[in-house]
């Protein structure tokens, strides 16, 4: 989807949903690809490179389960960090 439709669909500022997805982008969660417009421009379509996440709350802790399309360490250990972060 692109920004506007993002935004759109979760009720939200363009300005909001581009703070999150450059977040998102840098962890690696999310990528920005270039696709042409018909008439003639260019637009970022945001693709998220993750298949699941699964968030499990067991006896007072929260257990996260991460797969990345790419099936790497670097993802999952930039999604912790974020959720550290939060």
């Amino acid at each position: 989807m692109t920004a506007s439709e993002l935004s759109n669909q979760c009720e939200m500022s363009e300005s909001t949903v581009y703070r999150r997805l450059n977040k998102l982008e840098e962890c690696g969660l999310v990528r920005a690809v270039q696709v042409p417009d018909p008439d003639g421009n260019h637009k970022k379509q945001y693709e998220a490179q993750l298949d699941e996440l699964v968030v499990s709350l067991n006896d007072g802790e929260f257990e996260l389960n991460l797969q990345t399309t790419t099936r790497t360490q670097q993802y999952a250990d930039a999604f912790t960090n974020l959720w550290e972060g939060l």
